[in-house]
């Protein structure tokens, strides 16, 4: 491309795997931070599960007294 010298552009190229990569991009996220917050989400919900399972099993021992 061949412009005045007076003159500037600004442009960026985003280059992406498919449309939904794109548009993670574009929105300011990638791959890669969209599976870490997957996997933060995943082992946050098998904490509280344990935790629930937990406090009813405790439960069922102050039943049982």
């Amino acid at each position: 491309m061949i412009l005045h010298p007076e003159v500037t552009v600004k442009f960026s190229l985003n280059v992406a795997r498919s449309v939904e990569e794109a548009e993670l991009q574009a929105s300011g996220k990638s791959i890669q931070q969209l599976a870490a917050e997957a996997e933060a989400e995943a082992e946050f919900e098998i904490a509280n599960l344990f935790d629930e399972m937990g406090a009813a099993q405790d439960g069922e021992d102050l039943t049982r007294d």
